[in-house]
């Protein structure tokens, strides 16, 4: 039999670990609800920002390299002088698309503000408006070899594909013969 001592004991741990479970709850609200307090401004803030387009960002780029310099190099810093920080972050990723299309050319190089990013403009074409109007992917430009070469023209993957059923077959039929054999 339980004793009144025993269950009196038993009713103040449960009590004191459910306290304890509280206290570290409410810890962990105060903390979430801290994170929010900080969180909620900014987001709010980037809601009324114009919404990120790296074409028209690239195009800034273009545009900025071009008025300092259409020949020489021109450092990052100076191109988005007077930019807010959050437009200089786009900014530079614009620039890493417009690097990869080949429209700027990135170097390194220590300069009089401290920004060793040099860029040069290597044309002012939209590449990417090329690329999606010329563009093929190549399972598309594969389906048209298909296509042109005729009905019976396999890449060579089909025709495994076909003999699956006939390897599987086979491999059932060599197990059957061994067991055969035994």
């Amino acid at each position: 039999a339980v004793g009144y001592e025993d269950m009196c004991r038993k009713y103040v741990e449960k009590y004191l670990k459910g306290v304890e479970n509280f206290i570290q709850t409410s810890g962990l609200e105060a903390r979430v609800n801290e994170w929010q307090a900080k969180l909620e401004p900014k987001l709010l803030e980037e809601d009324r920002r114009e919404a990120f387009d790296i074409h028209t960002y690239g195009d800034k780029v273009k545009q900025l390299v071009s008025k300092q310099s259409v020949t020489e190099e021109v450092s990052f810093g100076k191109a988005v002088a007077g930019m807010q920080k959050f437009d200089v972050c786009r900014a530079f990723l614009a620039t890493l698309q417009l690097a990869n299309d080949g429209n700027v050319e990135l170097t390194l190089s220590v300069a009089e503000d401290n920004s060793s990013l040099q860029l040069r403009l290597v044309k002012d074409e939209d590449t990417h408006n090329v690329m999606l109007t010329s563009y093929v992917a190549p399972s598309i430009l594969s389906a048209r070899k298909k296509k042109q070469k005729g009905p019976g023209y396999t890449t060579g993957l089909e025709d495994v594909i076909n003999r699956m059923p006939d390897l599987s077959q086979q491999h059932l039929m060599g197990d059957a013969a061994a067991e055969d054999e035994e």
